[in-house]
C-alpha cells in the first residue's frame, strides 16, 4: 500500500512539472513487461523440468512445438511496432 502511495506522489510530482503522462508511465509499462517476460520464463522453466521428467528427452519436442507455436505472435508483435512521432 505505501509502494502505491508513493508512485502515486511521484506521478503527481512529474505531472505538475508539465510533464506528458505517456512519458511518466513509461516506466512502469516497462516494469510491467519485464515481470510478464521474467515470470513466463520462469514457469515455463519449472514446466520443462517436470516434463522432462515425466518423459525424458521427447519432452524436447513438445517445448518445440510450443515455440514453433509462438512464431507467428512474433511476427505479428513486429508488425505492430508504433513509430514515434
Amino acid at each position: 500500500m505505501a509502494v502505491r502511495e508513493s508512485a502515486r506522489d511521484r506521478i503527481g510530482e512529474r505531472l505538475t512539472r508539465r510533464t506528458p503522462l505517456v512519458l511518466v508511465l513509461a516506466a512502469t509499462a516497462q516494469a510491467m513487461y519485464a515481470l510478464a517476460a521474467g515470470a513466463t520464463t520462469a514457469l515455463l522453466t519449472v514446466a520443462s523440468g517436470s516434463l522432462y521428467g515425466a518423459v525424458g528427452a521427447r519432452g524436447f519436442l513438445v517445448m518445440a512445438v510450443l515455440c514453433a507455436a509462438a512464431l507467428p505472435l512474433a511476427r505479428g508483435l513486429r508488425r505492430a511496432q508504433v513509430t514515434p512521432s
